[in-house]
């Protein structure tokens, strides 16, 4: 099964082939193809298919290539092996349009698209969850730019605290070594009063 965009217009003799990895020429290494009918009136599904019988059996590995008439490649799908032990009509060829700006189509088994889906379920599932995400960390960067304003608030006036504790210090030293300069004249002059008075004792 594949889709292709409404612009997008499949002529006859584009084909579906199973290349072995390593492959060079896509006109001249195909191991077998089948034919991509065109685009149809309505709609933009379709479908090819391959016989088991036609398929490789050994256990290389091989790729789907979507390629046109002229020989150029239009979608590759990523390396797989073929187990002949299960492999039945039920496992067809999935080719999906990948960019339509690029008309890029991409090639794929069933099971593969299957998973594919199942994941993109997934993830749609969590996208609420990461919204929410997303809305925490977007307040939480608001919290701490706040934050990181108060912590540069608090650090200028820790220094402007600071250098007035300094200057009252600085003043505190210097009225201590005044007050200690007034106590040593107050002891002279108490020194020279007491020699006066002996000198006027002694005189009378």
């Amino acid at each position: 099964l594949y889709c292709v965009g409404d612009e997008v217009e499949v002529p006859a003799h584009d084909w579906v082939g199973v290349y072995k990895v390593g492959w060079s020429s896509p006109k001249n290494d195909y191991f077998t193809f089948v034919w991509s009918p065109p685009t149809p009136s309505e709609g933009t599904e379709q479908s090819v298919s391959f016989a088991p019988r036609y398929l490789p059996k050994d256990q290389e590995f091989y790729q789907f290539c979507y390629v046109t008439k002229v020989g150029d490649i239009r979608g590759v799908s990523s390396p797989f092996q073929i187990r002949n032990d299960y492999f039945s009509d039920d496992d067809i060829v999935c080719v999906e349009l990948e960019d339509e700006a690029a008309d890029v189509v991409l090639v794929q088994t069933r099971e593969r698209r299957a998973r594919e889906q199942e994941t993109e379920s997934r993830l749609a599932d969590l996208q609420p969850p990461v919204a929410s995400l997303q809305v925490a960390e977007e307040d939480w960067k608001e919290r701490t730019e706040v934050l990181k304003q108060q912590k540069h608030k608090l650090s200028e006036e820790k220094d402007r605290a600071c250098a007035q504790i300094a200057e009252i210090e600085s003043k505190i030293a210097s009225y201590l070594q005044e007050i200690d300069l007034l106590r040593k004249e107050k002891a002279k002059a108490v020194d020279q009063n007491q020699q006066s008075v002996k000198m006027v004792a002694d005189i009378e």
